[in-house]
């Protein structure tokens, strides 16, 4: 894990593990199962898992943290969405299909369907899209 793409290291999987040995963990951040929509049994969220997470959800791709666009409501209606998704994650849902559904769900200006298109800005596209579960056999 790191602040930055190329920035330095301020925890490896490891010692990620350590600290959140045997719980339900959500990293939104860039390439944690894996990149380009892809899951990689390299990536962070697989090592954690293997080192003892039970279940981690994180993203195969970008993760885009800073959402600014034209529009202070399209603005507040993505945030909300962010927000609907991790409030379900806290409350128990673990699947990564039915995250992406509450995220849907929320971004009430998305009619359903419409996720894939240039109507609905990347952000809240690559959120969605991107988003993995990686759960601890057993």
């Amino acid at each position: 894990m790191r602040a930055e793409a190329q920035g330095k290291a301020w925890v490896d999987a490891t010692k990620f593990a350590d600290v959140f040995r045997g719980a339900r963990v959500y990293v939104y951040a860039c390439d944690t199962t894996g990149t380009r929509m892809a899951e990689d049994v390299e990536s962070l969220g697989a090592r954690v898992v293997e080192a003892g997470v039970r279940l981690f959800v994180g993203h195969c791709g970008r993760a885009t943290a800073a959402v600014e666009t034209e529009s202070r409501d399209l603005d507040e209606a993505i945030r909300l969405a962010l927000l609907e998704v991790l409030q379900a994650f806290v409350a128990g849902e673990d699947d990564a299909g039915e995250l992406r559904l509450v995220a849907e769900r929320s971004f009430d200006i998305v009619e359903q369907g419409f996720l894939g298109t240039s109507g609905v800005p990347f952000a809240i596209r690559s959120m969605m899209q991107s988003l993995r579960t990686l759960r601890r056999p057993g």
